[in-house]
């Protein structure tokens, strides 16, 4: 409806109950995103790419927020939500369901270089944490048995799990699941130019070394059937890569890339998809 458009104030009519699908993606010079009482739900993306807007503001009406509704609002410092609201809450500027078990949108702004996950928190929502300018810590509690992966945070060094944690757990401030069968997260901030994955992970999530820039090689062990969508996307200092033999498919796995030249690839792979090698220096497969 208002797509890529240069408004400044946000005014919907009191007569709007529903914001679709989309609705003001990419509003880059939006101040903030005031949504008025009567709106019942927001669709999919519908406040994405409003990376200027600094504050969120929830009415009590408001019944369901649709995926990644805020998703790349990366000036946004707090979400506030109208205390009569009975789905959703606020807390530390972060935007929680009512009960506060699942954690939906940190703040990508905010200026806190730790941030503790509050204990009774059970998911945390795909995309909750991306691209928060200013982490530096982050702790996840005994609570949490569901996440999305981490990625874009530009300065998180350290992810740290509670030991009663049942499903994840952190191997030298690498996240995994408990069993170590999933490699979630590893911080671009490690002084290891190369990184054996450990025998016995099955698969790497997501943007798992997302832009890990340091890394100049990596070695996948045959335990490893699934690699995430962008697993390696920007690491731009990697130069080697060995894919064991339980790998079937690479997804955008190296996408930029930039100094990739050697990939050993096991026999196992049957699919490589178009943007896997985008933007490498390759000259040796």
């Amino acid at each position: 409806a208002f797509y890529a458009c240069s408004m400044k104030t946000l005014r919907i009519p009191d007569t709007v109950t529903k914001i679709r699908e989309g609705a003001f993606w990419s509003c880059r010079s939006l101040k903030n995103i005031d949504i008025p009482e009567g709106v019942v739900s927001i669709g999919d993306q519908a406040f994405g790419s409003c990376d200027s807007a600094e504050r969120v503001t929830i009415p009590s009406t408001l019944k369901d927020i649709g995926y990644d509704a805020f998703t790349e609002c990366y000036g946004v410092k707090a979400y506030q939500v109208a205390a009569g609201n009975p789905n959703y809450c606020a807390a530390g500027g972060a935007l929680f369901d009512k009960a506060m078990t699942k954690l939906i949108r940190y703040p990508n702004a905010d200026e806190a270089t730790e941030y503790a996950v509050p204990n009774g928190v059970v998911e945390i929502e795909n995309g909750a944490l991306w691209y928060s300018k200013h982490l530096v810590r982050l702790s996840i509690p005994s609570s949490v048995q569901s996440m999305g992966p981490v990625a874009g945070c530009d300065l998180l060094e350290e992810i740290s799990v509670d030991p009663n944690n049942t499903a994840y757990c952190s191997v030298d401030g690498i996240l995994f699941t408990k069993g170590q069968t999933e490699l979630i997260w590893y911080s671009r901030h490690r002084s290891d130019t190369s990184y054996d994955i450990p025998n016995g992970v099955k698969t790497i999530s997501t943007q798992a070394f997302y832009a890990c820039t340091g890394l100049t090689s990596i070695a996948i062990p045959d335990s490893v059937t699934s690699l995430g969508f962008w697993a390696f996307e920007d690491c731009s200092g990697l130069e080697t890569a060995t894919i064991g033999d339980g790998v079937t498919k690479l997804d955008s796995t190296f996408y930029k890339c930039s100094s990739l030249k050697t990939v050993t690839i096991a026999d196992s792979v049957t699919e490589i998809t178009s943007y896997t090698f985008h933007a490498t220096n390759l000259d040796d497969v």
